[in-house]
C-alpha cells in the first residue's frame, strides 16, 4: 500500500484504516491523525537540519497514546507506517498493536546513516564549523 498522505486521499487513508481496524473504534487512527503523524515526522526531521532534498527515504512508526492509566486492561489499536519519498509523505502499512494503560503516544524515525551525515555537514556549515585538518608531523631523524 502507498498512499499519498493529503486531505484529497482522505477517503482511501480511511478505507485502509478500516480494513485493518474493523470495527474497532478505540485508540484507531483517524485521517486527522495521519495527516498529523506526517506533520510531525516531517517536522522533526526540518528541526534536525536535514535538507528537504535529503529527506527522501526516511520512515517513520506513529502509535496513538492509549487510555488512562486506571484503565484496566490492554487492547488493541492502530499502528501506522509512514515512508517519505521525494513528493511528500506516504503511508505504507496499518497493522494492529497491543495498547497499554497510561502508554504514550510515539513516533519512531528511521533515517539512512547518509541522511544523519548530511545533516551534520549542514548545521556545522550553518554554524561556521570546520574540522581542521592536522599539520604534518616531522619524522623523527
Amino acid at each position: 500500500m502507498r498512499i499519498k498522505i493529503e486531505q484529497s486521499n482522505a477517503a482511501a487513508i480511511e478505507k485502509a484504516i478500516s480494513a485493518v481496524a474493523g470495527k474497532k473504534t478505540r485508540c484507531i487512527h483517524q485521517v486527522s491523525d495521519v495527516i498529523s503523524a506526517a506533520q510531525t515526522a516531517e517536522r522533526k526531521l526540518e528541526e534536525f537540519g536535514l535538507q528537504k532534498t535529503c529527506r527522501a527515504g526516511a520512515t517513520a512508526q506513529a502509535n496513538l497514546a492509549g487510555p488512562g492509566k486506571s484503565y484496566g486492561y490492554s487492547f488493541e489499536g492502530t499502528s501506522i507506517a509512514l515512508q517519505r519519498l521525494a513528493a511528500g509523505w506516504y503511508l505504507t502499512d496499518v497493522t494492529l498493536q497491543r495498547i497499554y494503560p497510561g502508554g504514550p503516544e510515539r513516533m519512531d524515525i528511521l533515517i539512512e546513516t547518509s541522511q544523519i551525515e548530511a545533516a551534520l555537514q549542514a548545521k556545522l556549515r550553518n554554524l561556521r564549523i570546520s574540522a581542521r585538518t592536522p599539520a604534518p608531523t616531522q619524522a623523527a631523524a
